[in-house]
């Protein structure tokens, strides 16, 4: 572990930087981060505050004489994506970030250094900790679970290909073999489709979300990230997740349950081919509903290279 970063300038905001690579933090693991946050106000004598979800507040009153003015709030988040090289043997819950200085930059070796948002949090801490910067009324918020909003949105999107791509494929074939589009046509397709039944079945239920499937992995990223943004409004906003459930239940209902239809008796199951091209995206749809982690894991190294985009953007 390199310390010449204690050797930059300002030296403050570089001290605290250091101080938080020391500090395992990764998305969903901020206990210790959080815990060094509340120490660190308190230590200093200011109100320090932490609300339902984790999130850390410090108060520091104005400066004498400048009560009046305008107060300033500064936020970063306190986790970060946890990447590392492949040949990298690194613990993100357990062991401290390998940071070093090379030339001009600040990096770690093998691994994300965790300046996305660690320098953020570091600068709002010398504020805080400055005697000499006169201020109006400062608030600082430390957030925590910062890259779920995000990553609800990248694994929305993964979801949403698989999805989409099953039921189009799926909707084609059944036009194929029927030559209607028309919904009230069919009936108990279950009796002569069991194939194409079972496979349009877990496509509607994860359209809709549910458990098991990579629709309820998104959908949950996604809210969490919206009620840590929006809060309360959340419950209005998902409604239409009800909607969604209650058009792909109607939809399964008028498909597959029902009268016999005898036309529909003739329609002719999924081929093997057509089995194949289909168990591939429904496969893909149920396996990252279990199995979710390597996409999660994925969709926070795309998150962070787009972070990274953008603040480099001028």
């Amino acid at each position: 572990m390199s310390k010449d970063i204690l050797n930059l300038q300002p030296d403050r905001l570089w001290s605290h930087f250091y101080s938080l690579t020391q500090i395992p933090r990764p998305s969903k693991k901020e206990e210790k981060i959080r815990e060094f946050i509340i120490n660190f106000g308190k230590n200093l004598g200011l109100e320090t505050i932490v609300d339902e979800v984790g999130n850390v507040i410090i108060r520091k009153p104005a400066t004498p004489g400048m009560e009046n003015r305008k107060g300033v709030v500064l936020q970063g988040h306190l986790d970060m994506v946890p990447q590392k090289n492949s040949d990298k043997v690194h613990d993100f819950e357990n062991d401290p970030i390998d940071a070093y200085v090379d030339g001009e930059w600040v990096k770690a070796r093998g691994t994300t250094l965790g300046a996305d948002n660690g320098m953020g949090v570091a600068a709002a801490m010398a504020v805080l900790e400055s005697k000499d910067i006169s201020h109006g009324p400062v608030e600082a918020l430390f957030t925590t679970d910062e890259e779920t909003g995000m990553t609800g949105a990248v694994l929305q999107m993964t979801a949403h290909g698989f999805i989409a791509a099953a039921m189009f494929l799926l909707v084609g074939l059944l036009y194929e073999k029927t030559h209607t589009r028309n919904i009230q046509d069919y009936s108990s397709l279950v009796q002569a489709m069991p194939r194409f039944a079972l496979f349009t079945t877990l496509t509607l239920f994860a359209a809709m979300g549910m458990p098991g499937t990579v629709g309820f992995i998104a959908e949950l990223h996604t809210l969490i990230g919206g009620i840590q943004l929006w809060g309360g409004w959340m419950a209005l906003f998902a409604l239409g997740i009800l909607l969604s459930a209650s058009y792909a239940i109607r939809t399964v209902g008028l498909l597959f349950t029902g009268p016999v239809k005898t036309k529909m008796l003739q329609v002719s199951d999924l081929t093997l081919s057509e089995m194949l091209t289909a168990g591939v995206l429904v496969g893909g749809i149920v396996l990252l509903g279990l199995m979710p982690e390597p996409l999660i894991s994925l969709s926070r190294a795309t998150v962070s290279h787009l972070y990274s985009l953008v603040l480099v953007s001028p």
